[in-house]
């Protein structure tokens, strides 16, 4: 059984004073029986579902923003994502979820990357790839999805040959015809959701959120062509009632699928089911440390190890150009380069990460650990799955950053690991069921059976052949790498839950259609990852806020036109 990891905490309460001024409520505080109006509501008070209120506000609808938890993180309600794994294995003691008040961005460390023009087109070589939209549709807005998450834009890193600073090597590298950039970005501060749009939340004039709200059923009428109402419980029992003209699901890879699943009263399977397509398709970002490059004596490579910015940070990858991965029938793909450390530098990393976990507290990346269970022993995975400019508060990295520019001046690097990120093809088999336990609430617990084929070796092999030949190429050094130790490799979730509701012209090989609505339901839509048909291998959080604000464009129009 995985269970997430949690930090037990206090949870906030409000006088009732409070509650009649502000538009946050807590449920736990209502009447049992009590039923809750609205024009559109969003479950899910995370990354897409505040995006999504924020984006229709100015509509002058009533929102409804329902959210499981409170304002801090419960024991009690963070077990509700516990799931058990049948499949692949997964990162024991990790928490890659978390069940409150601006949803897991309360742990994201802030890596930001767009997704390839290749992850939306159908590929002959790639089984059931391909999405109903292309990559013109919500490549607008990304710049949007930037500007809202305070990044660096990514159009200011395009043009290689133009980047202050860079090395020639590092250039014509980067510049080859059968490699890409991929650009990695990260803001000064994570996006944490909640903290940062709780103010505007309180005193808006239409939007209200629920804390402690949990929708357990969504119920449709009965020829299911339409959504009527939620059916939402807090933990102490009480039952409440939500009706509304719309409806989006928002509560995360895999909580959108259990709950359209569980959703049984109108149809056995659930609801966008009528061709078994319901929580299949699942994908993760499979991750491996596996390679190494030994750099040529004063060779500089600012951009592909990493630098601080004014307004953040930017790291470059090496991934196989379109027309390269066409050719060898590749996976999409890149290489994170790190910089080696020596024994006595991974072990000092090992103090120092606790350090940062105490010190960062809830807003960075050490609240998605509890201490006692580290296993310091794999320090290896931890120095390069959770790199500085990872762990650091912006405020931390750039003069640490910057130490370590000038410290290269005298000494060149060494050595650089490889990361290697790999997406996978979608599988039917991989998926989220149903099991037969059941939660607190009396919810079904999600049984996840990740699968990962041996395209994604065969990938990462290839891609280390291209990677190989351009250091050498271009005079930077030499990648070393053994396929005997890579048929061992073991690859590493990256807690990124994509394709479990997937977008999809028909509903025979999909949930959700090109405006995310359920495919055969008029007013019920599901926002966030798990409508990605594909993965690629970029964070999908990016790509999750672009998408969000794309639907509440059309759902603006929606309401209005209502």
């Amino acid at each position: 059984m995985w269970k997430s990891s949690y930090v037990a905490s206090t949870s906030v309460t409000r006088t009732q004073t409070d509650a009649e001024k502000l538009t946050i409520l807590d449920a736990n505080k209502l009447a049992n029986g009590t039923g809750i109006d609205a024009d559109i509501c969003i479950v899910g008070a995370g990354a897409a579902g505040i995006t999504l209120a924020r984006s229709l506000e100015p509509s002058g609808a009533k929102i409804c923003l329902l959210e499981s938890g409170g304002l801090s993180i419960e024991e009690e309600v963070q077990a509700l994502y516990d799931v058990d794994n049948t499949g692949y294995p997964i990162r024991e003691n990790f928490m890659s979820r978390v069940r409150y008040f601006g949803g897991s961005c309360n742990l994201w460390a802030g890596r930001s990357m767009r997704m390839s023009p290749i992850d939306f087109k159908v590929r002959d070589w790639v089984p059931n790839s391909g999405w109903p939209i292309d990559y013109a549709e919500i490549d607008p807005w990304y710049e949007r999805a930037e500007r809202l998450l305070r990044l660096p834009p990514e159009k200011e890193f395009v043009d290689v040959g133009r980047l202050p600073g860079i090395g020639d090597q590092e250039k014509a590298l980067l510049s080859a015809t059968d490699a890409e950039s991929a650009i990695a970005t990260w803001a000064s501060k994570p996006m944490r959701f909640g903290k940062v749009f709780k103010r505007e939340l309180k005193r808006s004039k239409n939007i209200e959120v629920y804390l402690n709200a949990n929708v357990t059923e969504v119920v449709p009428a009965e020829n299911g062509a339409a959504v009527t109402r939620l059916v939402v419980k807090t933990m102490d029992k009480r039952q409440m009632v939500v009706r509304a003209r719309l409806f989006v699901l928002a509560t995360g890879g895999l909580e959108n699928a259990r709950l359209l699943l569980a959703s049984t009263e109108r149809a056995s399977s659930g609801i966008g089911n009528d061709f078994d397509q319901l929580g299949r398709y699942y994908l993760d970002h499979p991750r491996s440390i596996y390679g190494r490059v030994r750099v040529n004596e004063s060779v500089r490579l600012p951009y592909l190890t990493g630098i601080p910015l004014t307004t953040g940070k930017v790291q470059f990858g090496i991934a196989a150009s379109e027309e390269y991965q066409r050719e060898n029938g590749l996976l999409n793909c890149y290489a994170s380069l790190e910089p080696e450390l020596s024994e006595f530098a991974q072990t000092q990393y090992g103090r120092s990460i606790n350090i940062v976990k105490v010190l960062s507290g809830r807003g960075h990346v050490g609240s998605r650990f509890r201490l006692s269970d580290v296993d310091m022993t794999d320090m290896r995975d931890l120095v390069y799955y959770l790199t500085p400019k990872e762990i650091m508060p912006h405020f931390l990295y750039k003069p640490y950053a910057l130490l370590k520019q000038a410290v290269r001046k005298r000494r060149a690097i060494q050595g650089l690991s490889v990361i290697n990120y790999c997406e996978q093809v979608p599988d039917p088999e991989s998926r989220v069921t149903l099991g037969k336990e059941r939660d607190a609430l009396g919810m079904p617990k999600l049984q996840l059976h990740w699968r990962l084929g041996d395209e994604v070796r065969q990938s990462v092999a290839r891609m280390h052949e291209t990677v190989a030949r351009l250091v050498k190429e271009h005079g930077i050094g030499e990648l070393h790498t053994d396929e005997e130790e890579l048929a061992d490799v073991r690859f590493s979730d990256a807690s990124h839950h994509i394709g479990t509701t997937r977008m999809s012209d028909t509903p025979r090989n999909g949930v959700v259609d090109s405006d995310c609505r359920v495919h055969g339901v008029d007013n019920l839509y599901v926002c966030g990852s798990s409508v990605f048909p594909t993965g690629g291998y970029a964070n999908p959080t990016l790509t999750i806020v672009a998408l969000t604000l794309r639907l509440g464009e059309l759902l603006g129009k929606e309401l209005s036109n209502g």
